[in-house]
């Protein structure tokens, strides 16, 4: 029991530093086709022996948002990463150690002002009817998804959904408002992590 258990901490911290790896190759000065992917590409295949089909497909369709994203189709990312907030909030929502309304309400306090700041602040500068449709509506998902996370009792899908929504918020305001390309270096940052928590604290709940 003590040598799979050791062996299952190399395994997991293994993963860690490959998919870190994978994350500052991307912000390196170097040209390869599609980095953005790699990291989230290498979470997905390594997921699928978690035997948590969800998560797996979560990651999945965090990748293919990843793909879109780097061809430019806005649209179709929005999509796919909508799909995986509702995957993640499924998973989440079965983790949920206390769904009291006075817990709800607490955990939603961090993804409602990050969205009335959104609403305030980014949706009225997108233009295209169903970009700012789709942009509403993923914005909503990826709250319902932080406050979900919030309901949980470890400390890593709580910090990674926050993250994940930041880096969201981020991202939308360099492509819809000003466009600030450090913002969208840092955007990507908190993505990266975020996902990793999500990941890491997903999968030793399993």
């Amino acid at each position: 029991m003590k040598h799979s258990s050791h062996r299952d901490f190399l395994e997991r911290w293994g993963v860690v530093a490959l998919y870190l790896l994978l994350c500052v190759l991307f912000f390196l000065p170097i040209t390869a086709p599609y980095k953005l992917v790699y990291p989230l590409l290498f979470l997905t295949l390594v997921s699928l022996r978690s035997k948590m089909p969800q998560l797996t497909l979560a990651l999945a369709f965090s990748a293919i948002g990843d793909v879109c994203g780097a061809e430019g189709k806005l649209l179709f990312q929005i999509g796919a990463f909508a799909v995986a907030q509702i995957l993640y909030f499924l998973l989440l929502t079965k983790r949920a150690s206390d769904r009291s309304p006075l817990r709800v309400a607490a955990s939603a306090i961090t993804p409602v002002l990050v969205l009335v700041v959104a609403f305030v602040a980014i949706v009225p500068a997108i233009e295209v009817g169903v970009v700012k449709v789709g942009a509403i509506v993923y914005a909503i998902l990826i709250g319902v998804m932080v406050t979900a996370a919030g309901l949980t009792k470890r400390w890593g899908p709580r910090v990674g959904a926050t993250l994940f929504m930041l880096s969201d918020f981020m991202l939308a305001h360099s492509l819809f408002v000003a466009p600030n390309p450090t913002l969208r270096r840092v955007s990507l940052a908190l993505y990266f992590a975020g996902q990793l928590l999500l990941w890491l604290g997903l999968c030793k709940e399993r």
